[in-house]
């Protein structure tokens, strides 16, 4: 459902122009279907809510019992990569993960956070850093306080993001 264009082939075509090959480089796409951004679509879909994106099929699978509230805590930077590093195979954490899903693209804290509180894909709400310039105001605003970058001045009164 998502208006995101494929990377793959802007991917091929960049390795190819260097002689290297993404299956070497275990270059990690973007998946839209299993990502961060499914999360809260599954619990809009959940709660018969109109979704803005494609959901969880492992989270949704989950959601089919008669739950009244659902809590969702956002564990920043903590992929499986660290997970499998630092955590005990058989420890509580681990021995209880039920699956994987993936960031979003671009992974940044902004973009991620932001897809996880509207469903929908960085490249359709525009949040991809901690600051983005905005032409309608003529400035870089830190989007997440909506104020002019390095200043606590307002950049609009309104949220320009």
């Amino acid at each position: 459902m998502s208006t995101c264009p494929s990377l793959l082939d802007l991917q091929n075509v960049n390795y190819k122009k260097k002689g290297l090959s993404m299956e070497k480089h275990k270059i990690v796409l973007p998946d839209y279907k299993n990502c961060i951004a499914n999360l809260p679509n599954s619990i809009l879909k959940k709660f018969g809510l109109p979704t803005n994106g494609d959901t969880l099929p492992l989270l949704d699978k989950y959601l089919q019992k008669d739950y009244k509230n659902i809590v969702v805590i956002l564990l920043d930077g903590m992929g499986k990569a660290i997970l499998e590093r630092h955590l005990k195979a058989d420890g509580s954490f681990r021995s209880h993960l039920a699956g994987i899903y993936f960031s979003t693209f671009l992974s940044t804290t902004v973009a991620a956070t932001t897809s996880v509180m509207s469903g929908l894909q960085p490249c359709e709400h525009a949040w991809l850093g901690w600051d983005c310039y905005y032409p309608q105001v003529g400035e870089n605003v830190t989007v997440f306080l909506n104020k002019i970058q390095g200043t606590e001045k307002p950049a609009a009164d309104y949220n320009v993001a």
